[in-house]
């Protein structure tokens, strides 16, 4: 399966979308196909924990060496490829490198309730209403969540299902400043 999807952030327009697929599933895969964001919904976890000041940009986080142990859990944290950055870095640079071991860290600073809102707050779980036929709502795990297992996993992006509309539309409003704006098809299918 392959999709993609032009947005214009400013006004949430949606320029051009498709999709291809091997095996057709019904439906309008970008609003039907619901999957794990993984890497791309880091920019999530770090947004809400500079919301909630819970880090700043500048704030070291010890990465370690291409894993990193929850405390009190026995759960290790691996990066899916050889990290950019090892050691001591920067929040900032953990999200610019997309390590797993650094947005745990910041994600485990903001609590689930906080975090879980604020995905919610970007309507993921949630019906987009597009119209199109088979549309999919995604799925955020209800509360409570455990630091070991679904805490640990949303801070890089697994975890929980989003269609790539859904997606689409909450990292254009979090590029727009925290302001979610539904996305709107401009022309035609």
């Amino acid at each position: 399966l392959a999709m993609a999807i032009v947005v214009d952030v400013e006004s949430a327009d949606v320029l051009a979308i498709d999709s291809r697929e091997a095996y057709p599933f019904g439906g309008f895969a970008p609003t039907t196909h619901s999957f794990t964001p993984g890497s791309t919904g880091k920019v999530l976890v770090m947004a809400a924990a500079l919301e909630q000041g819970a880090i700043r940009p500048g704030d070291i986080i010890d990465v370690g060496h291409g894993e990193y142990r929850i405390p009190g859990t026995g759960r290790i944290i691996h990066e899916a490829e050889r990290p950019g950055r090892s050691g001591r870095i920067t929040a900032a640079e953990c999200l610019a490198f997309s390590l797993n071991a650094g947005l745990v860290q910041i994600g485990l600073k903001v609590s689930p309730d906080a975090l879980r809102d604020y995905m919610r707050k970007l309507h993921y779980a949630e019906s987009a209403k597009t119209g199109f036929p088979g549309e999919r709502p995604g799925m955020l795990p209800p509360l409570p969540w455990k630091k070991a297992d679904v805490w640990g996993s949303v801070c890089f992006g697994h975890g929980y299902l989003t269609t790539m509309w859904q997606h689409a539309a909450g990292l254009a409003a979090v590029i727009r400043g925290g302001v979610w704006k539904p996305l709107r098809l401009l022309d035609r299918v």
